[in-house]
């Protein structure tokens, strides 16, 4: 799911630039509304997840989020300026929305599924994992949706479904044994 980072600001810049006809400057238009919903939603997104379950329902629901963000991104790319514009608006609220709910359910899973014995090594490689995805996301981002279009954004948007439904799974699982 930190990937979804990565195709912000990394993959959604270039899109827009090389393969939509949307002017560059929207690109600066679409950080600052993921800025300002971001802003506005976490705190709402937090208070969603009370538990382990509602944790993986959360990531779950975030991972079609940007899904539909995925979708969206490619669809912009076929269509005159003012439509592309039109698309990639709703593509970003999306994919604001997938990192919201994505973070949200990701930080309680982080915290309740952590052995409390262990809490520190277990977020040393909760973190470690974070940083290994943002690290990896500009390659896998551009290896696949900027440098191969529609197919590339599919191939994101099974990464992100398959997460989703791999965190979900481990969530519904969990029954409380830490």
């Amino acid at each position: 799911m930190t990937i979804q980072f990565g195709v912000l600001t990394v993959g959604m810049p270039l899109w827009v630039t090389a393969h939509t006809r949307a002017p560059a400057a929207t690109v600066a238009l679409l950080l600052v509304l993921n800025t300002v919903v971001v802003a506005l939603c976490q705190v709402r997104a937090a208070r969603m997840v009370r538990d382990v379950p509602a944790a993986g329902r959360v990531v779950l629901s975030a991972a079609v989020a940007l899904v539909v963000a995925c979708g969206l991104y490619a669809a912009a790319s076929r269509v005159v300026a003012a439509a592309a514009v039109a698309i990639l608006v709703p593509a970003v609220l999306a994919h604001s929305l997938g990192e919201v709910l994505s973070e949200a359910g990701g930080w309680e899973l982080a915290f309740e599924l952590a052995d409390p014995r262990a809490a520190g090594v277990y977020q040393g490689i909760s973190q470690t994992g974070f940083a290994v995805g943002t690290a990896v996301a500009p390659a896998v981002v551009t290896s696949t949706a900027v440098n191969h279009g529609g197919p590339g954004w599919v191939v994101l948007a099974v990464m992100f479904l398959a997460a989703g439904v791999g965190t979900w799974g481990v969530a519904v699982r969990y029954r409380g044994e830490g």
